[in-house]
């Protein structure tokens, strides 16, 4: 939602992207970059029966899983191996229970070249 704060777990993040299960987001990765980081979870703007569960891809590679996340629990981290020039694709799905007050954040966003 935009011009609202992410909060995930009653922790505020000030960069990120919010979005709504079912999405999909894809990202091009700088030349040079070796890691992705970051973290995703549950936003808190939703309500307390939201569940998602998050997924980075390269093609039809799968980097990152982050298996059910529910509304009460702090974001997942991940730091994925990639090839610069590469397309990543961020992918929030419902967490199995249909896809109400499933808002989710992927937050502290960053490549290295380490």
């Amino acid at each position: 939602m935009v011009g609202k704060p992410l909060v995930i777990n009653g922790k505020k993040y000030d960069k990120g992207l919010g979005t709504h299960a079912r999405s999909s987001i894809e990202i091009k990765v700088s030349d040079g970059a070796k890691q992705f980081h970051g973290a995703c979870g549950v936003d808190v703007g939703g309500c307390p029966k939201g569940t998602v569960s998050c997924a980075i891809y390269a093609g039809t590679k799968v980097l990152f899983e982050s298996g059910t996340l529910r509304f009460n629990e702090p974001a997942k981290e991940f730091m994925v191996p990639v090839d610069g020039g590469s397309i990543l694709t961020l992918l929030v799905l419902d967490g199995g229970d249909g896809g109400l007050c499933d808002h989710a954040d992927w937050v502290n966003l960053r490549v290295s070249s380490r």
